[in-house]
């Protein structure tokens, strides 16, 4: 009588992992269909661009936060844009870390910055929908006010 390699423990083995694997491809399928919104941080010479990509269009407003204006407040005024709280941490130089709350009927998503920096610009795009925040330690405010609205048609 021939035995393999693996013997039954080895089979036995690799079907579970091939079943951990499915099992957890599946799970993050469903567990990206369920967010309504992604968020991209990317580093630039002279910024870091923080990109909110929604699945609906959004009104927000920006707010400085903490001690020597270290933290920006984006707060969404749709509620439901998160279920639950969660941290985004990055290193780009200006920002640390994006902490999401939701918050009755608003979202809040804080800017954690590692030095005193200023929203350079921010705008919000269509098609797909996000909002967009740069942020650099020696820019200025380039829109006059900080409020961005959902057009209404």
């Amino acid at each position: 009588m021939k035995h393999d390699r693996c013997g039954g423990y080895g089979w036995t083995l690799l079907t579970c992992f091939i079943l951990l694997g499915v099992a957890l491809t599946a799970y993050g399928a469903d567990a990206d269909k369920e967010k309504p919104w992604s968020i991209r941080v990317g580093k630039h010479d002279q910024h870091t661009r923080v990109v909110f990509d929604m699945d609906q269009a959004v009104s927000y407003e920006i707010v400085p936060q903490g001690v020597e204006g270290k933290n920006l407040r984006v707060v969404f005024m749709e509620g439901g844009l998160a279920a639950e709280e969660y941290i985004l941490l990055v290193d780009t130089g200006i920002v640390s870390r994006i902490h999401v709350k939701p918050q009755g009927k608003q979202t809040f998503a804080e800017i954690l910055l590692t030095k005193a920096a200023k929203v350079k610009e921010h705008f919000r795009l269509d098609d797909p929908y996000r909002v967009i925040v740069d942020v650099t330690q020696d820019g200025k405010l380039k829109k006059a006010a900080t409020k961005a609205a959902v057009k209404k048609p």
